[in-house]
């Protein structure tokens, strides 16, 4: 079974950082909240940001731009599940 690396990332205005982390626990854990967007990174199949309300649809990252998400490129996800591009 792979291995992934799996975050989670939200900007969070706090006191310190044992508040802000502290905070974004509280959300993460609050049954209605809509944080649901991972960063999801496998050292050869690549990194998706992948919404698990909406898990129909994942986005590949493009290895080159890594995490400026103004260049992220939606591919098709059975596309990478076969090992294309």
């Amino acid at each position: 079974m792979p291995e992934y690396i799996v975050t989670w990332q939200i900007p969070i205005v706090a006191d310190d950082p044992f508040d802000a982390a502290r905070q974004a626990l509280e959300i993460m854990q609050d049954p209605a909240s809509i944080a649901t967007c991972f960063r999801v990174e496998h050292d050869t199949q690549g990194a998706w940001m992948i919404d698990v309300a909406d898990p129909d649809k994942p986005i590949l990252l493009d290895h080159e731009w890594g995490l400026n998400m103004e260049e992220v490129t939606t591919r098709s996800f059975d596309k990478v599940e076969e090992g294309g591009d």
